[in-house]
């Protein structure tokens, strides 16, 4: 009985030691990472560790252990920052919990044969996960959440990022490019693809939408953006070009190579509709298809500039005055239901 209580004890204090300084708690009165009573157990934590922010008096954090730190993952439940020295997550879970933002303002590296997977949990659109610079392998991301088109739920923003890995977009996930990556695998967007960056995709990678994509601001109306793809950008059955028209410098996606649309049920969908005027919305080197079903104001028309499997061209939107549009729907009137003579 006595062996067993020893080694039950053993076990304990192992188990302790496995996950002490995992838990940030701020209680050495800074941000440094380093300082051994900001940590639960007032230990740093061990490499290879899931790391967990806790609520403190120290939302502004630093990562000065030396060099760069390997976590297994991190689940967010306070603070507002970390910089510092590079982070390597290794197919990890990063979550967070906060219905304001986080940002890493570090280098993380996304680490891994498989991906990493960030969330943000909270119900308010508030709740962002930032990241200024993500680099890594072919694990690549999967982004998951609680949202579309940004009409509640946080979303992950990236600025720089050079991963080569595959980048998934969950339904009801936002992810929002507002900086330049480089040399990316494929991009899967089921939930909402938005942003006003550069997305530079390796040779033969592609932006595949069966969800939404939209420049600017996750389609929050009066927040247009342009966005620009190195590569081919495909819509998928169901995809969808969720537009904001608003007021006078509308939505507009530049893609260097294909733009396919051949896919049955594909949408163009006017969500603010702009003044009259000519937009160009999207420019290609070259397209397939159109969109099938378009969703804009009455009169308006969706104008491709090159022909079927050509280009380069454009696709402009043509908004006319009310009185033109007006004109137009008589005209149409007329000719498709013309007047009869009574005889005399």
């Amino acid at each position: 009985m006595k062996r067993r209580i020893i080694s039950a004890a053993a076990i304990l204090v192992c188990a302790q030691s496995a996950y002490a300084g995992t838990t940030w708690d701020g209680g050495g009165g800074n941000g440094s990472w380093n300082v051994p009573a900001n940590w639960t157990g007032d230990t740093v934590p061990p490499a290879n560790s899931f790391i967990t922010i806790a609520p403190s008096a120290q939302p502004v954090m630093t990562q000065n252990l030396s060099g760069q730190y390997e976590a297994t993952g991190m689940q967010i439940n306070g603070g507002t920052s970390i910089s510092g020295n590079p982070i390597q997550f290794i197919n990890a879970t990063i979550t967070s919990s906060l219905s304001t933002a986080f940002t890493f303002n570090n280098n993380v590296q996304l680490g891994g044969a498989s991906a990493n997977t960030i969330r943000p949990t909270a119900a308010l659109s508030f709740g962002n996960i930032v990241f200024s610079s993500l680099t890594g392998g072919a694990g690549g991301m999967i982004v998951q959440g609680d949202t579309s088109l940004g009409l509640g739920g946080g979303r992950v923003i990236v600025g720089s990022a050079s991963y080569t890995g595959p980048t998934t977009v969950e339904g009801k996930a936002v992810l929002v490019v507002n900086g330049t990556t480089s040399g990316q695998g494929d991009y899967s967007v089921l939930g909402a693809l938005a942003g006003n960056g550069n997305i530079n995709l390796a040779a033969g990678k592609k932006v595949s939408v069966s969800g939404n994509i939209s420049p600017g601001d996750a389609g929050l109306p009066f927040n247009p953006g342009t966005m620009n793809i190195t590569g081919d950008l495909v819509f998928n059955t169901n995809g969808r070009y969720f537009f904001d028209g608003s007021p006078t410098v509308p939505d507009r996606v530049n893609v260097s190579g294909l733009v396919d649309m051949s896919a049955a049920n594909d949408t163009f969908f006017d969500f603010t509709h702009p003044n009259p005027g000519s937009y160009i919305v999207a420019t290609y080197g070259n397209r397939l298809g159109q969109f099938d079903n378009v969703n804009i104001a009455a009169g308006a028309q969706l104008i491709y500039t090159s022909a079927e499997n050509s280009g380069p061209g454009q696709v402009v939107l043509l908004v006319p005055e009310p009185a033109c549009a007006a004109a137009s729907l008589i005209a149409l009137a007329a000719l498709t239901h013309p007047a009869v003579r009574r005889p005399r």
